[in-house]
């Protein structure tokens, strides 16, 4: 992963288990014994990624451009895949579960 600071898409995307959706509603995504963030430029990345933590995982939408413009830091992982330090509730829809 190249970590290069950039500017995000509109929205990117986070596949997870549906059993922490709560914990992610009220803390938001953390990097959870990583260093960053992942979140995933499509649905079918997120949902790639998100099978490794449940058979039918969660996909949550996250507003990435509005969370850049209000300070949130995003890193050009790889072409399918940006980083950020941490994403608060604020900025994730949790509208796909």
């Amino acid at each position: 992963l190249k970590r290069t600071p950039a500017t995000p898409p509109d929205v990117l995307y986070h596949g997870t288990a549906p059993d922490v959706v709560s914990l992610i509603k009220s803390s938001g995504l953390l990097p959870m014994g990583r260093q960053y963030v992942h979140l995933s430029v499509d649905e079918a990345t997120a949902v790639e990624v998100g099978r490794r933590k449940a058979k039918k995982p969660t996909i949550l939408r996250v507003l990435a451009a509005e969370a850049h413009a209000k300070g949130i830091r995003f890193y050009e992982g790889n072409e399918k895949v940006w980083l950020a330090d941490q994403m608060p509730s604020e900025f994730i829809l949790f509208d796909k579960e």
